[in-house]
Parts: C-alpha cells; sequence; structure tokens
C-alpha cells in the first residue's frame, strides 16, 4: 500500500465566516504509525481506522475515535500501522471541546463506520487538503470536520438505539478495567452471561479482558515513565502492581528493556 502523510496549518489562514471551533492543523495519513511522546500543546480529535493487527489489540474493521484535550502526554503506548485523519484545535477552546467531549480521553469503537455518508464526508476533506489555502476553504474544512464526528456520533447513536450495538456495554467494561475494577462484578453489572460476554468481547478486541488490563497498566507506566518525575515504585503502586517483580518482568516482555533503561533512553533520545 502506498504511504501518504499530509499536514495542513492552517490556523492562520483567512476565514470568510467566524465559526466557533476554528482549525489549527488537519492531518491525513495512510499505513503509517504516529508518535509523539510529549505533552500537547493543542486539542487533537484522532479518528483512525485500518488498524494492522499484528501490533494492535483494535479488530482492525473498528474506528477508534480519541479526544486529546492540552497538556495530554502522548507517548509511551503501542502505535500499530493505520489510517487516520486527525483535527488540532488551539487552547482557547479546550474548555469548550472538554465540555462536548468531555476532559479526558475518549474512546468509541465502532463497527459501522464505513457508510456512505461518512464516506463523501472523508472524500471531502481529502480533496480540500489539496486546495486548503484557497479562499473559503479552510471554512469548508472548519465545518467538515464537526460534520464528521456529528455523523459518526450519530450513527452510532441510532444503531444503539435499535439495539444493534451491544458493544456499548463492553467498551463500559473495558473501560472498568482500564480502572482497575473487578471483571465478574462488570459483567454481572451490564447483565451478560459469561458466555455472551466473552463472544462480544472477542468480536471486538484481539486480547483476552486479562491480557487488555495487563496491556493498559503497561501503557499507562511507560507513559508515567517518560511523562512525570515519580519514582519507579510510584509507578508500579498507581498503575496497579502489587509486586515489583512481576512489573519488571511483565514490562521488560512487552517493551524489551527494564523500566529504568526505557526510561533513560527516552529521556536521552529527547534531550532531557
Amino acid at each position: 500500500m502506498n504511504k501518504l502523510y499530509l499536514l495542513c496549518c492552517i490556523w492562520d489562514t483567512p476565514r470568510l465566516i467566524s465559526f466557533s471551533y476554528k482549525l489549527a492543523l488537519v492531518g491525513w495519513m495512510t499505513n503509517q504509525a504516529l508518535t509523539q511522546g510529549y505533552h500537547l500543546k493543542e486539542n487533537y480529535v484522532c479518528i483512525s481506522f485500518n488498524h494492522k493487527k499484528y501490533n494492535s489489540f483494535i479488530k482492525d474493521d473498528y474506528i477508534k475515535f480519541s479526544f486529546l484535550p492540552v497538556k495530554t502526554f502522548s507517548g509511551g503506548k503501542d502505535v500499530p500501522l493505520l489510517d487516520e485523519i486527525f483535527f488540532s484545535y488551539n487552547p482557547d477552546v479546550t474548555d469548550a471541546l472538554c465540555a462536548l467531549f468531555g476532559p479526558r480521553e475518549k474512546m468509541i469503537l465502532y463497527g459501522y463506520f464505513f457508510n456512505d455518508h461518512v464516506r463523501k464526508i472523508l472524500k471531502a476533506i481529502r480533496e480540500r487538503l489539496d486546495c486548503y489555502k484557497e479562499p473559503g476553504v479552510a471554512d469548508e474544512l472548519d465545518t467538515l470536520a464537526m460534520h464528521l464526528i456529528s455523523s459518526i456520533f450519530r450513527a452510532l447513536k441510532e444503531e444503539n438505539d435499535k439495539g444493534q450495538t451491544p458493544n456499548m456495554s463492553i467498551l463500559e467494561i473495558a473501560d472498568g478495567l482500564r480502572k482497575g475494577q473487578d471483571l465478574n462484578s462488570l459483567i454481572q453489572k451490564y447483565g451478560f452471561s459469561r458466555r455472551n460476554f466473552y463472544l462480544q468481547w472477542n468480536n471486538m478486541f484481539n486480547l483476552s479482558p486479562v491480557n487488555y488490563r495487563l496491556n493498559e497498566q503497561l501503557s499507562n507506566a511507560a507513559d508515567m515513565l517518560t511523562g512525570t518525575e515519580l519514582s519507579i515504585k510510584e509507578i508500579c503502586e498507581k498503575c496497579g502492581f502489587s509486586n515489583m517483580i512481576y512489573f519488571y518482568r511483565r514490562f521488560k516482555r512487552k517493551y524489551g528493556k527494564t523500566p529504568a533503561v526505557f526510561r533513560a533512553e527516552k529521556f536521552t533520545v529527547s534531550g532531557v
């Protein structure tokens, strides 16, 4: 597959109308992995799809929607090859965006993404990126970005109202696992039998619930190692590990190095 990466800076492009959510950047990438490893200075809305299974726990026919507000630390987590369109907004609209999406990273995985309506919006955005400096195009991109986001939300709600997206409960369980809640209690809370739960879970994720939680714990630890000054022992405890030896062993298996070496190498590369 051919690789493509476009980054269009339009924050200072003249607008013809006043729009509440004025874009700063629009990015379009195919078959690539984008890593950052620093605290974000802008707000990002990312819509990714076509995840490659070899290093992603998300099934590749699902979309990942992420809202990353200012000061979010982006780094440490495994990044698969994927297709993605992302929009960034300046800090002056952070409060408004947090009111719209929530104050922290938020994910929606959705399996019925590529309907004709959404395809048309994506095509329109892609076409305008080739001429984004022309009069009026920045205005169109401002509105198309919100149109794409609202279309995904609306499609999700419609399918949920029809009873066709039991995945929403699975997502709530996944969120509970990330927060350290007990799996059996979550299964009971959302009314699943164990058999039906695992059927629904395996339709969405490539990892078992236990390994999914472990993956999130280790990814969070990697973020803290490069984004905070906490000691390794404190990070181990904050990420839900009660045994330092087990933490070291699992971290090294995932990242190929100990937490101390991982932290030292990341700081060396970044020039800290």
